[in-house]
């Protein structure tokens, strides 16, 4: 290969790495902001529903992380939208 095709694939590949770090900062797993904590919610109801059908006993412990889960989800939607308020 020659040099400057060696340079041109250098300074491409540099280029979409720069791009995939400064996406990887703002959306953690490519997925948009408050993906991962939505689906880890969805994860523990879906637990606790089926422990319930299945008349398991659920304990307070995971009732009471689930409920913190729920607001650290809506507490991140309320914290984005206020930020969202302030820069317009």
């Amino acid at each position: 290969m020659s040099n400057l095709k060696k340079m041109v694939l250098t300074k491409v590949i540099n280029k979409l790495l720069t791009i995939l770090v400064k996406k990887m900062i703002n959306e953690p797993l490519f997925l948009p902001k408050g993906s991962v904590r939505a689906i880890l919610i969805l994860g523990l109801t879906a637990y606790i529903i089926i422990s319930l059908y299945n008349e398991k006993v659920v304990h307070e412990m995971v009732i009471t992380i689930w409920a913190g889960m729920i607001g650290w989800y809506y507490g991140g939607k309320l914290n984005n939208n206020k930020n969202k308020e302030n820069e317009q």
